[in-house]
């Protein structure tokens, strides 16, 4: 398990398994409506010129706990994309596997597909299903654990042209991550 992250900036490297980060800067208006506790958004590119986003965020559960932040069948299609597809795949990955849901979507002929999952304490999720069927573990817990989200963007054609990438960079980010947390 992944303790929660403290600060985005503290534990997820910039450069990482040959992967090289720049931070992309938010608008403040998309800042108020995230309304995270911490958050990080990157572009990280590697040897090969392949190119993942990154989008992090963590949210602090101080009486309840709810499933999780949006999911990107929800911002994506009101900025104009079209789902075309998705699929959830188990990442193989430090502190074990977890699913991970890969959505292509299309605006004007161009075609990204996003990866999405999601972390509430010991547990990892990629839709509010999965979270409503696990919760009960939290149930009678004196303090909620806070809630992550981890959203990655690439170009592809298709989900199987963009699984491996998408899957490949998950894996060394949650490494990254736990590395990270080891040294501090």
């Amino acid at each position: 398990m992944i303790k929660p992250l403290v600060a985005w900036e503290q534990q997820v490297p910039e450069s990482f398994a040959g992967w090289v980060g720049q931070d992309i800067p938010i608008a403040d208006d998309t800042v108020r409506v995230l309304n995270a506790y911490s958050f990080i958004n990157r572009l990280y590119r590697n040897p090969s010129k392949s190119t993942v986003s990154l989008h992090a965020a963590s949210w602090e559960n101080e009486d309840t706990i709810s499933p999780a932040p949006h999911h990107p069948d929800i911002c994506y299609p009101a900025a104009g994309w079209k789902l075309l597809e998705r699929k959830t795949v188990q990442c193989e990955a430090t502190g074990g596997a977890f699913p991970m849901e890969l959505i292509l979507f299309e605006r004007n002929g161009q075609r990204v597909v996003a990866a999405v999952w999601f972390q509430t304490g010991d547990l990892r999720y990629a839709s509010g299903e999965q979270f409503k069927k696990n919760r009960s573990r939290f149930w009678g817990t004196r303090e909620w654990p806070g809630t992550e989200k981890f959203l990655l963007q690439t170009n592809g054609s298709s989900i199987d042209a963009s699984s491996e990438v998408l899957t490949t960079f998950a894996a060394d980010l949650m490494a990254a991550i736990q590395s990270s947390a080891v040294d501090s």
